[in-house]
């Protein structure tokens, strides 16, 4: 549940977009290198609260497309 956000309002949860078919759950920082390299379109990366740290910057092997998109995010905002 989510706390209230002031005069009663409530944050409404983000929707997912409709492209996204396959869900990557990471919680290491080489999960998330791999998931990063090997995601196709229509990915979404979730990444477990942490804090992970890297010596090599980040990259996708491809790019994501406007009805597929590649999405990396926070398990918990």
């Amino acid at each position: 549940q989510l706390p209230d956000l002031g005069k009663g309002q409530r944050a409404a949860p983000h929707a997912p977009h409709p492209g996204l078919q396959r869900i990557l759950r990471v919680d290491t920082p080489q999960t998330i290198r791999n998931a990063l390299l090997n995601a196709m379109p229509g990915t979404a990366i979730v990444i477990a609260p942490g804090v992970y740290r890297f010596d090599a910057t980040l990259r996708l092997g491809q790019a994501g497309q406007p009805e597929a998109p590649i999405a990396l995010r926070a398990q918990r905002p």
